[in-house]
């Protein structure tokens, strides 16, 4: 095993299984996330610019992001996943797994993730001797994309293996997808592979299991999409009714709500974020 990244808080030296929902909660709090990129792009972007708890708020969104991709396609793929924290295991399990590079912090009953520090792959997918490094983003500029190719192509694993395959996975969709997975193929000559993160959600919606995660193929995006809506709704639902119940301004009491109700990333997305609003005096809103 490589040694941890400098980056990573202090005293994070442990692995820690964390096991995927059931299909119906993944895609809730998937589409639930996607549903906010124009939020994550625009103002919370603006927000890490300007303060430390912008910057801590736009982390926990993309670390929730990451994380819920790793769980998809560990729950697609029938394998374990495991997530760096302070008080794990040593090491990781053997056989097929898959490792997200982020790291989860326990805040009293509820768990906040972390994105993935710079220099290190978002999430590597373990196979026998070889692995496959892949990068998720919420970002649609064509710049964002390009930093995170350069990002694919350059990234070392943090555990030994021969890497064999390359991974980007956007939130594009139709043409646009299209037209970047034809720019790479060009510019980047099959080095990385450019997946649809819909993709991911089709095969949730239809509980597909898949053989490789090169498998994902092109989504019928009108489905994916579809079926994200529904989702959305689901989870919004959860929350205006919880919000009836508490104090408007009681993100804890809602994040509490939803932890009962069976979720396992947004409660602490919704919980950290809230806590952050009351340090900065209402500069960061919440999801």
């Amino acid at each position: 095993m490589a040694s941890l990244n400098a980056r990573y808080p202090r005293g994070l030296k442990g692995f820690k299984r964390v096991d995927p929902q059931d299909h119906g909660k993944l895609l809730d709090e998937l589409c639930f996330i996607l549903s906010k990129r124009r939020l994550v792009a625009g103002r919370l972007v603006e927000l890490a610019q300007e303060s430390n708890p912008g910057r801590v708020a736009l982390s926990i969104v993309i670390g929730s992001f990451e994380l819920l991709t790793a769980l998809s396609i560990a729950k697609l793929l029938g394998i374990k996943a495991y997530a760096r924290t302070s008080n794990g295991d040593p090491s990781v399990g053997n056989g097929r797994l898959l490792l997200w590079n982020g790291f989860l912090v326990e805040e009293g009953e509820f768990t906040v993730s972390f994105m993935s520090p710079e220099g290190v792959p978002d999430m590597e997918l373990h196979e026998g001797g070889s692995c496959t490094l892949i990068e998720v983003t919420l970002g649609l500029a064509e710049r964002t994309i390009l930093y995170e190719l350069w990002e694919a192509l350059r990234h070392k694993p943090t555990l030994e293996c021969n890497v064999s395959r390359r991974i980007l996975v956007t939130p594009h969709y139709g043409r646009d997808l299209e037209e970047i997975a034809r720019f790479v193929e060009g510019r980047f000559k099959g080095a990385v592979q450019v997946h649809s993160i819909y993709s991911i959600v089709e095969h949730l919606c239809r509980s597909e299991g898949l053989k490789s995660v090169g498998d994902l193929g092109k989504p019928s995006y009108r489905d994916a999409l579809s079926c994200c809506e529904s989702r959305v709704k689901d989870i919004e639902d959860v929350v205006r009714s919880l919000r009836k119940a508490e104090r408007a301004s009681d993100w804890r009491g809602v994040a509490e709500g939803l932890r009962k109700a069976g979720y396992t990333v947004i409660p602490g997305l919704v919980y950290k974020i809230g806590s952050l609003m009351e340090e900065s005096a209402g500069q960061v809103e919440a999801p």
